[in-house]
């Protein structure tokens, strides 16, 4: 449990400052995808869609994704 809390408050891969907790990001994918919209037309609420865009990247590379589509359905 202690490494889910290292991860979800870990540092940006690109600005060096905290990541946007998981669950708005994954608030935002399913946004995305539900709607259709662009990855660019995001709304701001989410965050920037550019970091919502390369957390799905870095989860659907490392296994991360699968897991957590795959808790989200249980």
């Amino acid at each position: 449990m202690g490494e889910d809390r290292a991860v979800a408050a870990g540092p940006d891969s690109e600005g060096g400052g905290r990541w946007r907790d998981h669950r708005q990001v994954i608030d935002a994918i399913a946004f995305k995808y539900r709607t259709g919209t662009p990855w660019i037309d995001l709304p701001e609420h989410f965050g920037s869609w550019e970091g919502v865009h390369n957390r799905l990247r870095e989860w659907a590379a490392d296994g991360t994704g699968e897991k957590v589509f795959t808790a989200l359905l249980a």
